[in-house]
């Protein structure tokens, strides 16, 4: 990460950061427009513009289509649901905005991202309803696997050609406490 990428996401997260705690004085996790307002409106919007969290990853179809110069078949998938990540903060305050270091650790997690073909990235938007209530169909852990994706590849440190990329069993790591909550809205 350059230093200019470094003060963009410190930045990024640290006015999400007072912005959420702000929040606090009238969050209520039963209210619609009191989740999306948060999560979405100053969690999700943050992550999004602060636009870090490559990874490095690849799926096996998306790397296919990259070096066959259909590159524009893929697409980056956003590991986690970054309006969930503000949700579960905001249940979370004593962990995550009661101390900084947890919540830039978090709001860098937010911002993961794999490289997926569009129709993989169709097939885990599936995975989630948000119509009247929030209904999940897979946990985190299981989204990847249960739509076919079960072998990643990496592009070495400091690489930016795809062609690089290797098999690897690394994984993005998921907080215990979020597959918890996540529980909480498995359909």
């Amino acid at each position: 990460m350059t230093p200019t990428q470094k003060e963009k996401l410190e930045w990024y997260s640290r006015t999400c950061f007072n912005a959420m705690n702000g929040a606090r004085i009238d969050w209520d996790p039963n209210n619609k427009h009191s989740v999306r307002s948060v999560s979405k409106s100053i969690f999700y919007a943050q992550v999004f513009d602060c636009r870090h969290g490559d990874t490095g990853l690849i799926s096996k179809k998306a790397l296919v289509n990259h070096l066959s110069g259909d590159e524009d078949l893929n697409t980056d998938d956003h590991f986690v649901s970054a309006q969930r990540v503000g949700h579960f903060v905001m249940c979370h305050p004593e962990i995550y905005l009661d101390n900084y270091d947890n919540f830039f650790d978090i709001f860098v997690w937010a911002g993961s991202k794999i490289r997926v073909t569009c129709d993989e990235n169709v097939d885990l938007k599936k995975l989630t309803s948000n119509k009247k209530k929030l209904k999940i169909k897979k946990p985190l852990n299981e989204k990847y696997d249960y739509v076919g994706i079960t072998e990643l590849y990496k592009r070495p440190e400091g690489k930016s050609e795809w062609k690089t990329a290797k098999l690897t069993d690394e994984r993005i790591m998921i907080p215990q406490e979020y597959l918890n909550w996540e529980k909480q809205f498995i359909a």
